[in-house]
């Protein structure tokens, strides 16, 4: 009896010489429930640059060499210059723009963040290619 309690067996059944013992154990099922929590991930706001120059006044300077304002990069990111592959860019080199109108997007971390003109002008030179990894604060174009 004691190999049978220490044992995994449910059931026990021995016939010898007409002598017959059944052993049955009560089978109790455990049920395990595994819970996994997902760290908290800090929500993710698309950055205008509106809202950086309200943060950062070094973000726009003035251009020493080229007479314009500099429009930088407010993170580190992908530069499009369009909303989609192959697209129509949203500004070129000549195009007149206004205060609010976007100028390319930045990809950084699967979240697209359209960056808009601070200012009315003329887009006098675009610094970055398409496609083109940009630094935090780099030059993306000069508007003058």
């Amino acid at each position: 009896m004691d190999r049978f309690s220490d044992s995994d067996m449910t059931q026990l059944q021995v016939e010898v010489e007409g002598f017959k013992i059944s052993l049955q154990r009560e089978v109790k099922e455990i049920i395990q429930t595994v819970t996994q929590t997902q760290p908290k991930v800090a929500e993710v706001v698309p950055v205008t640059q509106t809202q950086i120059v309200a943060v950062n006044n070094e973000t726009i300077e003035v251009s020493s060499s080229t007479g314009g304002k500099e429009v930088k990069a407010p993170l580190v990111g992908t530069f499009y210059s369009s909303n989609e592959p192959g697209g129509k860019p949203f500004v070129s080199v000549g195009d007149t723009v206004k205060k609010g109108q976007p100028l390319c997007i930045i990809e950084a971390m699967k979240v697209m963040n359209e960056i808009e003109s601070p200012y009315d002008g003329v887009i006098k030179e675009i610094k970055v290619q398409n496609e083109e990894a940009v630094g935090f604060d780099q030059i993306l174009m000069v508007i003058e």
